[in-house]
């Protein structure tokens, strides 16, 4: 099961982060033959600019793929790409910028370091580290954006088997009782209460019915159409488990 989860997680990475062709610079047109190296500008190096223009970087950087396609390589790769987003996430954050586009850098590197971690199990303590940082923030999307990662790292570790299951229903419902729900936590806890319901375990089927019931009923409270468009297929779950 875990070659099997490594293997799955891997390409993960590689699908993430090496699904798109790489760009190229041309060679100098006064000389017309310049060697490759001399042409090509080191495609990691983060420049100034606004933040669209930065998260313009950072989108290019996201497709970029290695150009040797061993396993070292594409880690050293991504590590690469990682460590730019890091770098043009932080000088947007050193701007006048909106809470908005603040919540978004921050977002850029829980994924980097998400993706990281499938690989090296340091980048979950830097992610860690990071969204606790935020997870106080005055401006209010950032402070989602961060104890919504630490949401999610909260509920893996307890499917990975460091905590009872029923744990899960206090974590997400103590999350929505402090932040509200919104489709993306709707999502979240749909998905998980989902995955537990196909487990053989008894226990674990019991919270799914439990963690599904109550989130329809709060689904059922929301004004958002997307949230209240998911409640039948919910509530039908909640059902058919119960």
């Amino acid at each position: 099961m875990a070659s099997i989860q490594s293997s799955i997680l891997w390409l993960l990475v590689v699908s993430l982060f090496c699904g798109f062709a790489t760009t190229s610079l041309l060679a100098n047109e006064e000389n017309g033959k310049a060697s490759e190296e001399e042409a090509k500008a080191d495609p990691f190096e983060v420049p100034d600019g606004t933040a669209k223009e930065l998260f313009l970087f950072i989108n290019s950087i996201k497709r970029m793929k290695p150009e040797i396609r061993t396993r070292e390589a594409m880690v050293a790769h991504l590590r690469k790409q990682i460590a730019a987003v890091t770098v043009a996430a932080n000088k947007v954050l050193a701007q006048n910028i909106s809470d908005d586009e603040a919540a978004r850098a921050i977002e850029e590197q829980f994924v980097g370091l998400s993706v990281l971690s499938r690989v090296d199990p340091e980048a979950q303590v830097q992610l860690q580290a990071l969204a606790e940082s935020f997870s106080d923030d005055p401006r209010p999307a950032v402070a989602h954006a961060a104890n919504f990662q630490l949401l999610q790292q909260s509920i893996q570790k307890t499917l990975q088997g460091n905590g009872s299951p029923s744990a899960i229903i206090g974590t997400i419902f103590g999350f929505t009782d402090k932040h509200g729900l919104d489709a993306q936590t709707a999502g979240l806890a749909t998905q998980v209460g989902t995955m537990l319901s196909r487990s053989p375990d008894k226990d674990s089927i019991e919270v799914a019915t439990q963690l599904l019931t109550q989130l329809a009923a709060l689904m059922k409270k929301s004004d958002d159409p997307q949230i209240l468009a998911s409640v039948p297929a919910v509530s039908a779950t909640a059902r058919r488990l119960s």
